[in-house]
């Protein structure tokens, strides 16, 4: 376990966890309040993690993110990299308070493990070049964990079911392809009717609607950045045609792709 003080970070404690080896003959962890912010990763199925009295099982490429005041035990065993810390900045710690993020799918991505894997590495050391960078990965993943569980999981306040929330990690991986409620109803084992009603409770918006939502904020990033074409923009987004995408994209955002992009130019000054 290492620990440094970084700018925005106070106490970044990490490293890798085996309960199996730390504790081997117990089956349950004691009950303790977080008294930091704590995220993790687990790199293995096995044992049950109890948020605020909340079972969820782990799963290996699961994430968890906790602030302080957070009820917490688990049923042994499994293993994690994780990283704990303290904030010194109160802004973005008066929005962190407020979540709790639990991934219980294999949904977390490969990119969020290197970022783990990487502030460990860095932490051992205490050069001050070394320790912003260690802030700067800190804040790449609190901010990939929270883009990614979005989609994923129960995260900031929300309470998806298990279902929707694998509805949520598919669409996700997939809006950019022709998507169909059929499809998707079956992917979770539910049928379509009762899916779209569940979908539709528990996101607050239909499912048609989220995938258009998705696909759309894909296209105002490819088209802020401004490398691509429209034709390339409105397939890799998931539109089956330039047409198409051009009536979708005006009839939500009120200008067409091509005035957007435009708006996008004219934010440089010269």
């Amino acid at each position: 376990m290492d620990c440094c003080q970084t700018g925005n970070f106070g106490n970044i404690h990490s490293g890798f966890y085996d309960s199996n080896i730390a504790y081997p003959k117990l089956t349950k962890s004691h009950e303790r309040i977080t008294n930091c912010y704590e995220v993790e990763y687990f790199t293995a199925d096995g044992g049950t993690s109890f948020i605020n009295n909340k079972g969820f099982p782990i799963h290996g490429g699961g994430v968890l993110f906790v602030p302080p005041g957070t009820r917490r035990h688990s049923i042994l065993h499994f293993q994690a990299f994780y990283v704990h810390f303290n904030i010194t900045d109160k802004n973005l710690a008066c929005v962190l308070n407020k979540a709790v993020v639990f991934s219980p799918e294999k949904t977390s991505s490969e990119e969020i493990k290197n970022t783990f894997i990487s502030i460990i590495k860095h932490s051992i050391s205490n050069d001050v070049i070394e320790k912003m960078y260690v802030d700067a990965k800190l804040a790449q993943l609190i901010y990939k964990i929270n883009t990614y569980t979005s989609a994923h999981a129960s995260a900031y306040g929300e309470n998806f079911s298990t279902p929707i929330l694998k509805a949520l990690s598919y669409i996700e991986e997939n809006y950019n392809k022709k998507l169909t409620l059929r499809e998707i109803a079956e992917i979770v084992h539910l049928s379509p009717v009762y899916f779209h009603n569940l979908f539709s409770k528990e996101t607050g918006k239909p499912l048609n609607e989220y995938i258009i939502d998705k696909r759309l904020a894909a296209a105002k990033y490819q088209l802020s950045i401004g490398i691509k074409s429209l034709s390339e923009i409105a397939l890799e987004c998931g539109f089956s045609s330039q047409s198409y995408f051009n009536y979708v994209f005006k009839k939500h955002i009120h200008i067409t792709p091509l005035e957007y992009r435009k708006r996008s130019y004219e934010k440089y000054m010269l």
